[in-house]
């Protein structure tokens, strides 16, 4: 199926200038609607709800912490990992002030020392084909699959939507090579 526009052959009565240019037929309109929805920044609103539930948030900040996702600010580079951390002492908020160019991720395996700096919640991306091997060593955490997929020792492969654990001292996985990014929720318990 074709997404050109349908052009009705050109009448006696009318001239070629005074044609205005076709609409577009409703399958190009409904292709448009559908890469915006898969690529645009409302493609993780679906895990509004869900984030909201991990992150024991209102589900205005979990709506504000997805539609801030793809804004380069507040990222920072860690063993590898792009991180956004979600909070100062109790109050859950997302960085205005941090950087605002993302810096490439260098090699494809990623060992991670997690260290007690990372903040108690956070969002996580990786990069297509990483490894990410080592888990904190003194705390458990539980994370929320936004975007691409992970290949899980335990849970199998998870899926946008889906919620993993990561316990201490274990491997999370790797994201799934020649997918989009890994986007991740964590919550340090």
């Amino acid at each position: 199926m074709s997404c050109k526009p349908a052009r009705s052959p050109p009448s006696a009565t009318t001239s070629t200038a005074s044609r205005s240019t076709p609409s577009p037929p409703p399958c190009c309109r409904r292709r448009a609607r559908l890469v915006a929805a898969i690529a645009g920044p409302e493609r993780l609103s679906p895990f509004t709800d869900d984030l909201a539930a991990l992150l024991r948030l209102p589900l205005h900040d979990a709506r504000e912490i997805l539609a801030r996702v793809d804004a380069p600010r507040g990222w920072r580079d860690d063993a590898g990992l792009r991180i956004l951390p979600l909070e100062t002492g109790s109050e859950v908020r997302v960085p205005e002030s941090m950087s605002e160019e993302p810096d490439a991720v260098g090699d494809s395996d990623i060992t991670v020392v997690q260290r007690a700096a990372w903040p108690r919640r956070l969002i996580v991306r990786v990069a297509p084909g990483a490894v990410i091997p080592s888990r904190y060593p003194h705390s458990e955490a539980r994370v929320l699959v936004l975007q691409g997929g992970l290949s899980h020792e335990e849970a199998g492969a998870a899926r946008p939507g889906d919620l993993v654990p990561w316990p201490s001292g274990t491997t999370l996985g790797v994201a799934e090579p020649g997918g989009p990014e890994l986007i991740l929720a964590v919550l340090n318990q």
